[in-house]
């Protein structure tokens, strides 16, 4: 990604959960949370939600939600152009 992007999280859980799902952006070096957002839930039984833009670095994203959702995390990279 690049810095003016953000990022667009998109999930499907198997299971619906309690309280909804949220998806986090931690830092990868600091372990500082730089971002959270409620997924909004679609038509399609997908949620999605957008992160940032953040600053340049790696970042952990994970989607979760309370009850049987098993959390999913990816690695995403933010570079200035």
């Amino acid at each position: 990604y690049s810095l003016a992007d953000p990022l667009h999280i998109r999930v499907r859980a198997e299971q619906e959960s309690i309280g909804g799902l949220l998806a986090v952006a931690t830092d990868v070096e600091t372990g500082e949370e730089r971002a959270r957002q409620t997924l909004a839930p679609g038509g399609d039984g997908w949620h999605t939600a957008e992160l940032g833009p953040l600053p340049e670095g790696a970042y952990r994203v994970t989607a979760f939600g309370e009850g049987p959702v098993e959390p999913v995390t990816d690695l995403v990279t933010v570079l200035a152009d």
